[in-house]
């Protein structure tokens, strides 16, 4: 299949976000994010000296600065050529300022637990952006309803009722992280070793966080029942999307009878944020075929 010169630079943009998303999250779970306490420099210094922590969250800062820049070039590049567009490049690039400004104000608010999630939302609002800005790129124009490729699934909202009650886990799961609720609960499947109704906040929104990862799998039963001829990207998460919910519930569970490693932290996010890639790329990929039938 030919990929056109928009598809490499979308799919680069698109690596290099996931990156930085995986980054900021090993910065949080290590608690190197007010490593740097100044910002845009790092101790008052373009390079600073390196500690762990310190590279960590200088690094995180280059990595968005050159997605930055790579997003910046996008633009450029195909602004004569996208002219319908460039309503969309503007916004895209105003989204990015938004999302450094709101990396600025987390240090300078002491990791505030609002503005960490809302800073970790607008990386996920920026990262679907491109996504489905890829996609409009790869599917053809007009989608007739014999060509098998062109298939969109016959249930309608099931894909976007997913994304949403994905979502809504990945919420939860960065308040759990932003409040340090992971904590709140060291047992399992009870909170504190009793079933009573948790008593303090951490540990209500780490109970809900839980019970809302049964809905997911319970949701993801859909999945079996959706047609076997399925444009690429929604059978790929038809596939491999009730698995990863399975693998992602077992590593949470360990994760918490183990203290919380780090490394079963991070293994966590980074498998919540391939379901969230799956599911929102399967619905966009679904809606444009939809709307080109």
């Amino acid at each position: 299949m030919f990929v056109s010169v928009k598809d490499r630079q979308l799919t680069v943009i698109i690596a290099m976000c996931l990156l930085v998303m995986v980054v900021g999250a090993y910065v949080r779970i290590t608690e190197a994010g007010l490593a740097c306490p100044d910002w845009p420099l790092c101790h008052g210094q373009l390079v600073p000296t390196f500690t762990s922590k310190i590279f960590w969250e200088w690094g995180h800062r280059l990595l968005a600065l050159l997605t930055f820049l790579l997003v910046v070039h996008f633009v450029i590049v195909n602004w004569q050529e996208v002219r319908s567009r460039r309503l969309y490049l503007v916004a895209t690039l105003v989204l990015f300022i938004w999302q450094a400004l709101l990396g600025a104000l987390t240090v300078s608010e002491l990791l505030n637990p609002k503005i960490v999630n809302l800073h970790f939302l607008s990386a996920l609002m920026l990262l679907s952006i491109f996504i489905c800005y890829r996609l409009s790129y790869r599917l053809p124009d007009k989608c007739p309803p014999e060509v098998v490729g062109c298939f969109a699934p016959t249930k309608k909202w099931f894909l976007p009722i997913m994304t949403l009650l994905v979502l809504i886990q990945m919420v939860l799961g960065g308040i759990v992280s932003a409040n340090y609720s992971g904590y709140a609960c060291p047992n399992f499947p009870t909170c504190d070793g009793s079933w009573q109704i948790p008593d303090t906040p951490s540990q209500l929104w780490h109970m809900i966080h839980r019970l809302f990862a049964l809905v997911l799998v319970l949701a993801s039963v859909g999945f079996f029942l959706l047609p076997h001829q399925l444009a690429t990207g929604v059978n790929f998460a038809r596939r491999y999307v009730p698995s990863l919910l399975i693998v992602q519930i077992v590593i949470g569970i360990v994760a918490v009878t183990h203290g919380l490693a780090n490394s079963l932290r991070l293994a966590h996010f980074i498998t919540g944020l391939a379901i969230y890639v799956l599911v929102f790329n399967a619905t966009c990929e679904e809606l444009l075929l939809r709307r080109r039938k």
